[in-house]
């Protein structure tokens, strides 16, 4: 009999242990690995998305890569984590908006400056840490796609508002997201970087930016262009600034709906304050039945008014003045460790303006990258 009763006793420990690590036990204490309702916090997920693999990204985005070549430098989803806020407000009976982003280095946090506007529109923030330029694009792309899948899978998201955004080298990922995965982002918000799947002339450069990736399947590609929204920021003095306007009005030459485009007077290559980053997250609520089946691109298009149209027609910049400006927008790709679009912006200084002081910055600066990837 005492036997049986202390088998008894050890069941019923063994059963108040295993509720207590599902987080049901006595207590009602949340499992170690269980995310936090609401504030800020750190998670790391085990179930990867079908979509994210390196070997998915690069066939969706029309990049040759081979299954195993891809498979080599995949990530572990374990072994990642994700930096996360979710307003005090949000509870399991309404549904939030979930906002992707990725950073162009460092940590994937909310920025303090923003917190209230996250607040305000009912958004629940998500960001990669180590998902900076000198990681691959291809995985970077994953990572936020992992974000939003296990993201949707523990909280009560609107699925019309599943957003990704990032700054800089991150904007760039952003808009490849944006377009690439319509299926799983249903609007995009590029800040000071975004990439394209044409080749566009740079009038300021006396060159080209050339095309980042194809055109994605006809199905994702009608999504992105009739149902996505697509958000362009940049500043009077961004490095990115005439690609971001060539961007934009090839999207609106391609037909896309919902586009907007977005200048902040006087600002320059780094994040837009309050004011300009609720701009966009406005945009991106539009709603899309509200200009649905109109024929011309309804653009709602923000111009700085200290950015006259005429400023258009002044004459040509001299060849110093080209070539600084083309070693500015170099220095910010390196500055990003975009070292490849670097080098290719500082050898076309070095070849097309030999003679300026900026050719001999140029070559300088070619020589400090060399073994940089």
């Amino acid at each position: 009999m005492a036997a049986w009763q202390a088998m008894i006793r050890g069941m019923g420990i063994c059963l108040l242990t295993a509720l207590a690590a599902r987080g049901d036990g006595p207590a009602g204490e949340a499992p170690a690995n269980a995310p936090s309702k609401n504030g800020s916090f750190t998670l790391s997920f085990t179930d990867r998305s079908d979509q994210s693999t390196n070997a998915f990204v690069a066939t969706r985005m029309g990049w040759p890569l081979a299954a195993e070549e891809a498979a080599k430098v995949d990530y572990n989803l374990p072994d990642e984590s994700f930096e996360v806020y979710v307003p005090a407000d949000y509870t399991d009976q309404t549904p939030f908006g979930l906002l992707v982003f990725v950073m162009p280095s460092g940590r994937g946090g909310l920025p303090e400056n923003y917190r209230a506007l996250i607040d305000k529109h009912h958004l629940i923030w998500v960001g990669p840490n180590k998902a900076g330029n000198d990681r691959f694009v291809r995985l970077r792309m994953g990572l936020a796609i992992d974000a939003a899948a296990n993201m949707r899978a523990r909280y009560k998201i609107d699925p019309d508002r599943v957003y990704v955004s990032g700054v800089s080298g991150g904007g760039r990922v952003a808009s490849l997201l944006g377009v690439g995965f319509a299926d799983v982002f249903r609007g995009g918000f590029y800040i000071i970087g975004c990439d394209f799947y044409h080749e566009e002339k740079s009038a300021e450069q006396n060159g080209s930016f050339k095309r980042s990736y194809n055109v994605p399947p006809a199905k994702i590609y009608n999504l992105a262009r009739k149902q996505s929204k697509h958000v362009f920021l940049t500043g009077d003095n961004d490095g990115n600034r005439e690609q971001t306007q060539l961007y934009y009005n090839g999207f609106k030459r391609d037909g896309f709906e919902h586009i907007t485009y977005l200048q902040v007077p006087g600002m320059g290559h780094r994040s837009p304050d309050a004011e300009w980053f609720e701009k966009g997250l406005a945009a991106l609520d539009e709603p899309v039945a509200a200009t649905a089946g109109v024929k011309a691109s309804p653009v709602a298009v923000v111009k700085p008014a200290t950015r006259p149209v005429a400023a258009a027609t002044t004459a040509p910049a001299s060849p110093q003045a080209i070539a600084q400006q083309l070693l500015v927008t170099a220095r910010l790709y390196v500055d990003n460790k975009q070292y490849e679009r670097g080098r290719e912006k500082l050898g076309w200084i070095v070849r097309h303006y030999p003679d300026t002081p900026a050719a001999k910055e140029a070559k300088k600066l070619l020589g400090e990258l060399t073994g940089k990837e």
